[in-house]
């Protein structure tokens, strides 16, 4: 295991590249669900996500209200988890497993919450 020099660490476990190639499909697969968000919600989401801000400061950017700002937040939010359920659904073809569907939740929210 190594940790890759970067602005944030990272660890990054070589001995199981079926283990990487998993993480890395279902990044991919997050990115994409984020760029489908309808426009003000991904706005909304990078803004607060990506770039740390504060509801307040998005609301006066975007000049809504903060209470629309954690609404489209959620609402992007909510969409997101259920297109990871869809990603699992396909990926485990069906099968029940609540320890792949935690796992898969965690890493939704471990990539969501890196911003901050």
């Amino acid at each position: 295991m190594e940790i890759e020099s970067s602005n944030e660490f990272q660890f990054m476990d070589h001995a199981d590249p079926e283990k990487e190639l998993e993480s890395k499909e279902l990044h991919y697969r997050l990115d994409q669900a984020i760029d489908k968000l309808p426009a003000q919600a991904r706005i909304v989401f990078k803004l607060i996500k990506e770039n740390g801000m504060k509801y307040k400061e998005v609301a006066e950017i975007l000049e809504i209200s903060p209470r629309t700002v954690q609404t489209q937040l959620f609402r992007a939010i909510d969409k997101l988890r259920v297109s990871l359920r869809a990603y699992h659904h396909i990926y485990t073809q069906g099968t029940s497993s609540d320890n792949t569907t935690n796992l898969i939740v965690l890493i939704f929210f471990l990539h969501i919450f890196q911003f901050l």
